[in-house]
C-alpha cells in the first residue's frame, strides 16, 4: 500500500512547547499488474486456437485514497486529524519532553536512521491511519469464430451474416475480440488479508513515511531534506527547553 507521507518540523527533534507542524503531503495511488500470455479456457493452444480462449491477458490492481482525513496519534497528545489532500500544517505544542517517565521508552540509537541527534535521547512513539479502496481492471482478447460471407456481392468481411439465400458462398473463420471489465475488491474477497487491514469496506493504512520541512513548508531545501520511515511506527524526541531562546 501507498505510505502516508507526512511533512514534519522540527525534525526530528524539537522543544516542549515550542510551535511544532506536521501536515499530510497528499496520499498517493499506488498499482500494480500481472500478465499472462494466454490461457486455454476453451482447450486450444496459441497455434491453435479455440473458443472462449484467451490472451495478451493483464490485471492491474490499484489503491486509491477513499478522501477519508488522516488520523495521527502522538504520544501526550490529543489525537490530530490531517485533511489527506495535504492543505496548511497543523501546529501543535508538547508539553513534557520525551523522557523515560514520560513514556518515551525508546532511544534514537536503538531505533536508527536518527544519526544526526545523540543515540541516547528517548522518543515519543506515532501512528498514522487512513483508508484506500482497492480497484481491478481485467483486459484480454477472447476468440470467438464466425460466418463469413465471400459472396461477392456482400460487402466483405461480413462477419455477422449466416448462410442463406443472401449469401451462398462463405466460410467460418475466427477472430479475437478485445474485452475488459473493471471492478471493486472489497477486503472479505482477499484471501489471508491480515486483521488490522480490514475496515469493512475499505482497506486501513498504516504505513508512514516522514519528511523534514522548512520554515517556508518547503521538503525539497537541501539543507532540511530527508526521509525517515520505520513502516508503521514512527519517532519524536522533545527537549526540555529550560532557558533557551534559539532554533531547536
Amino acid at each position: 500500500m501507498p505510505p502516508v507521507v507526512i511533512d514534519a518540523r522540527p525534525y526530528p527533534v524539537t522543544l516542549v512547547k515550542w510551535p511544532t507542524a506536521m501536515r499530510v503531503n497528499g496520499l498517493a495511488e499506488a498499482s500494480g499488474s500481472g500478465s499472462l500470455a494466454y490461457a486455454g479456457w476453451g482447450g486450444g493452444n496459441p497455434s491453435s486456437p479455440a473458443v472462449r480462449d484467451w490472451r495478451n491477458i493483464t490485471l492491474t490492481l490499484t489503491f486509491r485514497p477513499t478522501g477519508s482525513p488522516v488520523s495521527v496519534t502522538l504520544m501526550k497528545q490529543d489525537t490530530l486529524t490531517v485533511p489527506s489532500s495535504g492543505g496548511p500544517p497543523k501546529i501543535f505544542t508538547w508539553q513534557v519532553p520525551s523522557h523515560p517517565a514520560a513514556g518515551a521508552r525508546w532511544t534514537a540509537g536503538e531505533v536508527g536512521q536518527l544519526g544526526e541527534i545523540p543515540f541516547d535521547i528517548t522518543l515519543f512513539e506515532g501512528h498514522s491511519q487512513t483508508t484506500y479502496c482497492l480497484f481491478y481492471h481485467l483486459s484480454y482478447e477472447e476468440y470467438s469464430t464466425y460466418f463469413q460471407c465471400d459472396d461477392t456481392a456482400t460487402p466483405t468481411p461480413n462477419w455477422l451474416r449466416t448462410p442463406g439465400p443472401s449469401c451462398v458462398h462463405g466460410h467460418t473463420a475466427g477472430r479475437w475480440d478485445g474485452k475488459s471489465n473493471d471492478g471493486e475488491i472489497l477486503p472479505n474477497q482477499v484471501t489471508d488479508l491480515p486483521p488490522a487491514m480490514n475496515g469493512g469496506s475499505v482497506y486501513n493504512d498504516y504505513s508512514v513515511v516522514i519528511q523534514r520541512m522548512d520554515e517556508n513548508g518547503s521538503t525539497s531545501n537541501p539543507q532540511y531534506a530527508h526521509q525517515y520511515s520505520w513502516g508503521s511506527i514512527f519517532y519524536w524526541a522533545v527537549r526540555e527547553g529550560q532557558g533557551q531562546i534559539s532554533w531547536p
